[in-house]
């Protein structure tokens, strides 16, 4: 179904725009990724956890933070 692969596909979105480098538009990818992992847990399996650790790794965000941290990780200029 549409839905089981909805996580995968926007964290690949997110790691594409990332590698392109438009970090902006990763996070927002990232982020709609991740509010759909937290309505739909039950359809959250294990190839979509890697794919969540393969984004979150190369984009430097900590796993751990809390969700809504995620997004001023590394776009904003220091």
């Amino acid at each position: 179904s549409l839905d089981e692969n909805k996580a995968y596909t926007l964290l690949f979105l997110a790691m594409s725009h990332w590698r392109l480098g438009d970090r902006m538009e990763a996070h927002r990818w990232y982020d709609k990724a991740i509010e759909w992992i937290n309505t739909h847990e039950s359809e959250y399996n294990d190839g979509a956890k890697r794919n969540r650790a393969e984004a979150e790794a190369l984009m430097g965000i900590d796993s751990d933070a809390p969700d809504d941290e995620t997004s001023d990780s590394q776009d904003e200029p220091k």
